[in-house]
């Protein structure tokens, strides 16, 4: 039986390079802490969801792109930035990241159905 110092002694979240042909080179993706994705959760969670909608997967990524120390490479203030670049690469990194934190589909679907949707919006 696993002790708590034992569990708690295994803290290191999973981290994963993946080559960006756009970008001729790699990144760093690491899984968030069960504290960082409750808040990322919680923030999906406000009222205001026209604002959750806007820049969501740049907003996911500048959470979980790191340096190879584990730093992260942006703040959420370059979220915006990140935004620009082109759909299909953020595409692609979200799906992976999703993947490293374990988001099941069904979750993920649920996510971006709960940061799409706005008040008085038809369902279907």
């Amino acid at each position: 039986m696993l002790t708590k110092e034992e569990i708690l002694a295994h803290n290191q979240p999973e981290r994963r390079a993946v080559h960006v042909p756009e970008w001729d080179g790699d990144v760093c993706i690491q899984e968030m802490t069960g504290t960082q994705r409750d808040a990322w959760e919680g923030a999906m969670q406000s009222k205001d969801t026209a604002a959750r909608a806007v820049n969501f997967r740049a907003r996911y990524l500048v959470r979980v792109l790191v340096d190879e120390a584990g730093k992260p490479m942006f703040t959420e203030a370059e979220a915006e930035a990140l935004g620009k670049v082109g759909a299909k690469v953020l595409d692609r990194l979200f799906d992976i990241v999703l993947e490293v934190n374990g988001v099941r589909q069904k979750d993920a679907e649920e996510l971006e159905k709960n940061s799409a949707t706005t008040p008085g919006a038809a369902s279907g």
